[in-house]
């Protein structure tokens, strides 16, 4: 890949997870959550990190379970 294609993908990924964080934060703020802003980026780094250990290890139910009760703890009880 040329060095203008790699950079414009990379800008086309960084855009998409820029869209991704808003929208998680706009759903942090709809939720009424204290700090809507930090959540918003915990929960897209447990996304982030779901996405890379399904790549590397394969799809596991398990990892989805762990990624839910992190998220979990995020939500008022």
């Amino acid at each position: 890949m040329a060095t203008d294609d790699a950079n414009a993908v990379h800008v086309i990924v960084a855009e998409h997870k820029l869209a991704i964080r808003r929208y998680l934060e706009r759903l942090c703020t709809e939720t009424g959550l204290a700090t809507p802003e930090a959540a918003a980026w915990q929960l897209f780094l447990i996304g982030e990190g779901l996405a890379v250990s399904a790549q590397v290890c394969g799809i596991d139910e398990k990892l989805a379970q762990q990624a839910r009760a992190m998220a979990a703890t995020l939500l008022p009880r």
